[in-house]
């Protein structure tokens, strides 16, 4: 099932995690019967929840299964993927607006 706006309205935010995140990071990963994964990580937060989380560094990821989270994932897949062509992984590359 792929996520679309159409399939529900919701506020999306994609972030770097922050340490307020672990509880949620470990009821994340209890949810989706695997591990939170290892270094800096991605989040998608929609609705106000944290849905799903990906690590920056080899894109292992974990997202909610009791909701549409496959969009979610690709978008954090993608945003990872850009970040880890970045120098520090967390700043765009010099001379980008």
């Amino acid at each position: 099932m792929y996520y679309t706006p159409q399939d529900h309205e919701a506020s999306i935010t994609i972030r770097p995690a922050r340490a307020n995140d672990a509880e949620a990071l470990r009821r994340l990963a209890q949810r989706d019967s695997a591990s939170v994964p290892d270094g800096r990580l991605l989040v998608a937060v929609a609705d106000g929840e944290l849905r799903a989380a990906v690590s920056i560094a080899d894109g292992e990821g974990i997202a909610d299964p009791f909701h549409p989270s496959a969009g979610l994932a690709r978008l954090l897949s993608a945003r990872a993927a850009q970040l880890r062509g970045s120098a520090d992984g967390l700043r765009p590359p010099s001379g980008s607006a």
